[in-house]
């Protein structure tokens, strides 16, 4: 029987969501299963640690990420990255052959803001959104 990876509550079979609390059902996993039911084993510890983990960082981030990614399309860079990734691999992927492996600081300094009228609530998001995107370069430029 499946359990809610939320609260724990087992789950009818052709359940959507949890009687419970009310969390998709499609976040149950069988590791999770076995956890609330006391069966994990080793194997199951890579699965049980990448989905919250995973469900952790696209929460934390989805904002930003979809900004990211709408500055993308909106200068037809992303359909350029969608059509040859190949060659963009080594901009983005560090690898041992990759001599120049490009830093926070050039991300950063790559991309300046141009902010609205100051004082408005359109320019306070902005550098919301800005702040989110620093704090995001910073984590992954640390390894976090």
């Amino acid at each position: 029987m499946p359990y809610c990876v939320l609260c724990g509550t087992a789950l009818p079979a052709a359940a959507n969501f949890c009687p419970t609390c009310g969390k998709s059902t499609a976040a149950s996993s069988p590791q999770a299963t076995a956890v609330i039911t006391g069966n994990a084993t080793l194997n199951d510890v890579p699965a049980i640690i990448r989905r919250p983990t995973k469900y952790y960082a696209l929460g934390m981030y989805r904002s930003e990420l979809k900004g990211f990614v709408q500055g993308l399309q909106r200068y037809a860079v992303l359909k350029v990255l969608r059509d040859y990734p190949e060659q963009f691999k080594e901009v983005f992927i560090a690898c041992e052959k990759q001599i120049n492996a490009i830093t926070a600081d050039d991300l950063l300094t790559m991309f300046l803001p141009l902010f609205s009228e100051d004082g408005g609530n359109r320019r306070k998001r902005e550098k919301d959104i800005i702040e989110h995107w620093v704090s995001y370069v910073a984590d992954i430029d640390k390894g976090v």
